[in-house]
C-alpha cells in the first residue's frame, strides 16, 4: 500500500511538472524575468531567551522543550536548507514566514546560516499575539524594492481580549517596471479547542483581508494582489471559500480570487499539513484575477507548488505513508524542520 501511495504521488508530480513546464515555456516568450515567492510556517522559531512579555518560557534551556542554543542553530540551518532547495539551489526572491518570534531570529537566519551570502532585507512588526509569534517577509534587495508596508491589526468583536497575529501588507516594485505587487502574509487563528468553536475567528480574519483587498481594487481595478499564509482552514472551509472567495480557476465568478494550489485539492497523498492519517492544505497561495490573467507587468504562473522534498518527510509509523519531519514529536526532540510543508509560486514580469 505504501508503494502504491508513492507511485500515486510520483504520477501527480509528473503531471504537474509536464503541465507547468509547457505553460512556463509559453510564458517565457512574453515575460523575460520572474520572482519566486514562497511561504513557510517554520513551526516555533524561537530564540533561547525568556521574554517576560511573551509566553515563550517553554522555548528556553530550562523550559519543557529544553530549547538550547545548539537546537536553535540547527533549526536556523534547517530552515535555510529548505529555502535554498526551494529556490532550485539558489534562493527565493521573496520569503514569507509564519511562527517567527521576533526580528532577532530573522537576523540570525540571515547572518548565521548560508543565507548570509544573499542580500536580504526584513519586513517585520511585533504583533499582539499572546505566544509572541509573528509573520514576516524577507526580500532580495538586489531584485525587489519595498515601497510600503504595514501590519493590519484586527480585534475580534466577540472577544476583544483575544490576541492574535497581524496580517502583514507589503507593496513591492522591481526596477524598470511600472507595476506594483500587493502582498498579504497571514497566519489566522488556530483550531485549538475545535473547528466549530474557533471558525468564527478565522472567518473574521478572512473578512478583514477581503475588505483590504476590495479597498485596493476600488482605487485601482487592475491592481495585482497575492495572499499567502497559514489560514488554519482548508480550501473548502467557509473562511476561504465563502468569505475570502478563493476558488479554482474554473469556478471563479465576478471578483472571486484564484487559489493557486488547486491542482492539489483532490490529492490524498500530499498537502501542506497532515492530521492523523489525512493530508490537507492549510497553507494557501491566492491571487486576484488581474494578476492571474495579466498580459503585461506582473503575472502569476498557472499554479503554485507544494515543496515536498524527501528530506522534509519521514515515515508515518502510526498512520502509514509519510508525514512532515518536524522539530518535535510531542515533547520529544527529533531535530526536523516543521509540521508544515512550504509552498511557492513564480511571478513573471
Amino acid at each position: 500500500m505504501y508503494i502504491f501511495a508513492s507511485m500515486k504521488k510520483l504520477l501527480l508530480w509528473f503531471l504537474l511538472f509536464v503541465n507547468n513546464s509547457i505553460y512556463s515555456q509559453t510564458e517565457q516568450t512574453s515575460f523575460a524575468h520572474s520572482l519566486r515567492l514562497c511561504f513557510y510556517n517554520v513551526e516555533n522559531l524561537f530564540d533561547c531567551e525568556n521574554d517576560s512579555l511573551k509566553r515563550d518560557d517553554v522555548f528556553t534551556p530550562e523550559g519543557s522543550y529544553h530549547w538550547t542554543p545548539y537546537r536553535y542553530r540547527l533549526k536556523l540551518n534547517n530552515i535555510a536548507k529548505v529555502l535554498i532547495a526551494m529556490g532550485d539551489w539558489s534562493v527565493p526572491d521573496i520569503i514569507c514566514l509564519a511562527e517567527v518570534e521576533n526580528e532577532k531570529v530573522l537576523k540570525d537566519l540571515l547572518s548565521k546560516t548560508p543565507l548570509t551570502y544573499r542580500s536580504y532585507a526584513i519586513v517585520h512588526y511585533e504583533s499582539p499575539d499572546s505566544r509572541g509569534i509573528d509573520v514576516a517577509l524577507l526580500y532580495q534587495k538586489e531584485k525587489v524594492s519595498v515601497i510600503y508596508s504595514e501590519p493590519i491589526t484586527w480585534v475580534y468583536p466577540q472577544d476583544t481580549t483575544f490576541k492574535t497575529r497581524d496580517i502583514l501588507y507589503v507593496k513591492i516594485v522591481v526596477p524598470q517596471l511600472s507595476d506594483t505587487l500587493h502582498i498579504f502574509v497571514n497566519h489566522w487563528p488556530s483550531r485549538y479547542g475545535g473547528y466549530a468553536q474557533t471558525m468564527d475567528k478565522r472567518n473574521y480574519a478572512a473578512s478583514v483581508l477581503r475588505q483590504k483587498i476590495d479597498s485596493i481594487l476600488q482605487q485601482q481595478t487592475d491592481a495585482k494582489i497575492i495572499c499567502c499564509g497559514d489560514f488554519n482552514d482548508y480550501h473548502y472551509n467557509e473562511s476561504v471559500a465563502e468569505v475570502l472567495r478563493a476558488k479554482s480557476p474554473e469556478e471563479v465568478q465576478n471578483d472571486d480570487l484564484i487559489h493557486m494550489l488547486h491542482p492539489y485539492f483532490k490529492s490524498a497523498t500530499i498537502g501542506t499539513h497532515k492530521y492523523q492519517s489525512s493530508w490537507g492544505i492549510l497553507d494557501h497561495l491566492v491571487v486576484n484575477q488581474a494578476l492571474y490573467h495579466a498580459v503585461s507587468g506582473f503575472k502569476a504562473e498557472r499554479a503554485g507548488h507544494i515543496f515536498s522534498a524527501d528530506f522534509l518527510l519521514q515515515v508515518d509509523e502510526a498512520n502509514m505513508g509519510l508525514k512532515p519531519y518536524r522539530t518535535y514529536s510531542g515533547m520529544k526532540y527529533v531535530g526536523g524542520f516543521s509540521d508544515h510543508l512550504p509552498i511557492y509560486t513564480d511571478i513573471y514580469y
